[in-house]
């Protein structure tokens, strides 16, 4: 598993580089929404929404949304492209198996999202003038129980492409969730607390916008981000399984 992921790292890096000219222009799309962003709440709220905790809310929102977006995308556009040029058979037929690949590919993905992500916040943080409260202790958690539900989402999108090949519409009306979880209040819909993300989301804010740390959080909070995470990639996996038996029965790919 170690040569696995070391071998998909050092693909990712290689990519990066001889692509530069392309990455360079994702990171300047990304600036330049933000700033849109920023400046159309800051030109329609006027003088309140300078004030308070709204704008550094809105940078906190974006950087996680961001975040959720280009970890769930780059999984569920890759199983549809493996799967769409017909290469997911091979890639099935590994010693590894599928399931193994498809969440090394995740983790060893996630390097060159976080990169994006960081030099997203600095400039995020450098054009608005908001800049956040970085606990490194109580972030990493909290994105990696986020990342988690994002796993096994995009596990159960991958099982889909595994079977119907093209799902790349039904992806993308999952990120319109993914907008709502983020940007909607959990205190007022408690609901949201079992949503994707939201209460993820929710923890961060606290932590990058009222300075809370790791110890200051809410303890049933974090217990219920834990169930959480940990449901959604267990269903995430059991879904992929169960569609890939289908597909494997059906002769869509590998051998019995």
């Amino acid at each position: 598993m170690t040569a696995l992921l070391a071998g998909l790292w050092r693909r990712n890096m290689i990519e990066l580089r001889r692509y530069w000219f392309d990455t360079f222009f994702q990171l300047a799309g990304v600036f330049l929404l933000f700033t849109l962003i920023f400046w159309g709440a800051k030109g329609i709220g006027g003088a309140d929404i300078r004030e308070g905790e709204t704008l550094p809310s809105i940078v906190a929102g974006f950087v996680v949304l961001w975040l959720v977006l280009g970890a769930y995308f780059m999984m569920s556009q890759w199983m549809t492209q493996e799967a769409t040029l017909g290469t997911l058979e091979q890639i099935a037929l590994s010693p590894f198996g599928l399931l193994n690949v498809l969440i090394a590919e995740f983790v060893a993905s996630l390097g060159y999202q976080m990169l994006i992500v960081v030099i997203t916040l600095f400039a995020s943080e450098t054009v608005t003038g908001e800049w956040l409260h970085i606990d490194v202790l109580t972030l990493i958690p909290l994105i990696a129980l986020l990342l988690v539900q994002i796993l096994g989402l995009s596990l159960m999108i991958g099982g889909a492409a595994v079977v119907f090949k093209r799902v790349a519409a039904m992806a993308n009306l999952v990120q319109f969730m993914f907008l709502a979880n983020v940007s909607l209040p959990i205190a007022t819909r408690p609901w949201l607390r079992v949503m994707p993300v939201s209460l993820a989301s929710d923890l961060i804010r606290r932590s990058t916008v009222e300075g809370q740390g790791l110890a200051d959080l809410d303890r049933g909070d974090l217990l219920q981000l834990v169930l959480v995470a940990g449901a959604y990639f267990a269903v995430g996996c059991v879904v992929f399984v169960r569609l890939e038996r289908i597909a494997r029965d059906r002769g869509l790919i590998g051998v019995h």
